[in-house]
């Protein structure tokens, strides 16, 4: 019998960058991934080649213009960084609370359509509202509370009847 190898619940975090990579300065400059050459051991400006150290920010510090993550003081476009859920990062969610808001059977239908299980998808709280109203207007419809939903449908006509043959 084959075990199932579940994959990963992946977040989201914000990467900028500093010139204060021994964090002595109080008001260091900040800089876009736009900005930085990767290529070795240690960020480096791409013009200047100072060095430079990476910086993350918590998804509740992030400041969003046209749905763009900014740094929260500076004008600086963050890079979304898609990662393994970690405390440390700041990109956990957490299920007790998506439980409290939406309800129990919202988050498994949530984590039963994020994709297949033996693959890694990324967590995004946008859809779960969708699927809270689906499975209220689902429950609606069973228990027979829904207003909009008829009963019984009329006779079909036999205009009807032929463009259904």
């Amino acid at each position: 019998q084959k075990l199932l190898n579940p994959g990963m619940v992946l977040g989201y975090s914000y990467r900028y960058f500093d010139d204060d990579p021994t964090d002595e300065r109080p008001d260091p400059a900040i800089f876009a991934a736009s900005e930085v050459a990767q290529g070795g051991e240690t960020p480096r400006h791409a013009k200047t080649g100072v060095e430079l150290k990476e910086r993350w920010l918590h998804a509740g510090e992030v400041r969003w213009i046209d749905e763009q993550p900014y740094h929260p003081t500076a004008d600086v476009l963050l890079e979304t960084v898609t990662e393994k859920m970690s405390k440390s990062r700041g990109n956990v969610v957490n299920p007790d609370e998506v439980v409290a808001r939406f309800g129990t059977d919202s988050m498994r239908l949530y984590e039963m359509f994020m994709g297949p299980i033996e693959k890694g998808a990324p967590w995004s709280d946008e859809a779960i509202p969708g699927l809270f109203r689906f499975l209220q207007r689902a429950h609606r419809l069973v228990i027979g509370e829904d207003p909009q939903v008829a009963r019984s449908e009329p006779e079909a006509s036999e205009g009807q009847k032929q463009v259904a043959r």
